[in-house]
């Protein structure tokens, strides 16, 4: 899906949520979760790295989802309107479902491409939930060569369980045995630099990302692009390096479409 297709959908997604939550039923708080998920989804797609998971947001609104479940049920046994305020609810909450799915599963994307990084870097694997985490665990040993994955990591899962800095200290050392004592000095190190590792996905910073201000912000110089400024506003939009807008983005300054 393209970033337009992308946008379009998120309008129509928030749109919609703002005409559902006017019946008065549900929290005040609920259209802006659904506006904010909306926007967290498109930044996770749009970022090349993975982002903070947001749990709190994740959690109100499943919790939103089952009130609604309810609601839309008792309304089912109700008379001609309130049965079609229940069609509404239904078809708004698989609306949020569908946000809530595609954000889980363009994290799972890149904790498939990036799981050595992931688990290599403690900055980084403290944006995975805890699921998330066990999720990267399990992929290391998917990406495993197959005599290590069938007569080893069984043994290994015993003896270990739940540690994967184990997992790769073993791994390494079954690597060693099987071939790495036959290649040169400078090549043997398995757990070479992350940045340097050319075997190893590591996400680009250096890819273009479009992006504007949450609020009007005045200027901002660009890091990789001394002297250049841009004007940070909800009116102004550049395509930029995201290694330059990085920061901006961790702290809720900007957001990408």
């Amino acid at each position: 899906m393209d970033n337009n297709s992308t946008l379009n959908s998120s309008i129509h997604i928030t749109q919609s949520s703002d005409a559902f939550y006017e019946t008065g039923l549900d929290d005040e708080f609920a259209t802006d979760d659904v506006a904010e998920m909306t926007q967290i989804w498109i930044n996770e797609r749009n970022s090349p790295e993975i982002l903070p998971y947001r749990r709190r947001l994740v959690e109100d609104l499943t919790e939103l989802i089952e009130h609604q479940g309810m609601v839309a049920m008792e309304g089912l046994s109700e008379n001609v309107d309130m049965r079609f305020r229940s069609m509404l609810y239904q078809t708004e909450m698989e609306r949020i479902k569908f946000l809530i799915r595609n954000y889980l599963r363009t994290r799972l994307y890149k904790i498939e491409k990036y799981t050595t990084y992931l688990l290599n870097r403690p900055d980084v694997r403290e944006r995975l939930s805890d699921k998330e985490y066990e999720y990267a665990q399990r992929s290391v040993f998917e990406q495993m060569p197959f005599d290590f994955h069938n007569f080893i990591v069984p043994n290994l899962k015993t003896v270990f369980p739940g540690n994967a800095k184990s997992y790769a200290e073993l791994l390494e050392k079954h690597y060693s045995k099987s071939f790495l004592n036959t290649l040169p000095q400078s090549q043997q190190d398995v757990n070479e630099k992350i940045n340097t590792l050319s075997s190893v996905s590591v996400p680009d910073e250096y890819s273009a990302v479009i992006v504007r201000g949450k609020e009007e912000q005045g200027m901002f110089e660009l890091e990789s692009r001394r002297q250049y400024e841009i004007r940070l506003s909800p009116e102004s939009i550049y395509m930029v390096r995201y290694s330059d807008i990085k920061l901006l983005l961790d702290e809720g300054q900007v957001e990408l479409i």
